[in-house]
């Protein structure tokens, strides 16, 4: 995990623009919520249907 966040930051650096040190923030921004939505779904107990019990 460090290591992510040393390449991260040291890409940010690397972007002279403003435009595109944003896009960077905002795609990693929804790649970080994408994978909390997999992780949460993957915690929540499926449903058992009448017929099941």
């Amino acid at each position: 995990m460090p290591a992510g966040w040393f390449i991260a930051v040291s890409a940010i650096g690397l972007l002279h623009t403003l435009p595109a040190q944003t896009a960077f923030c905002l795609a990693g921004m929804a790649i970080e919520i994408v994978g909390f939505v997999f992780v949460a779904r993957q915690h929540i107990p499926e449903r058992r249907s009448k017929s099941d019990a």
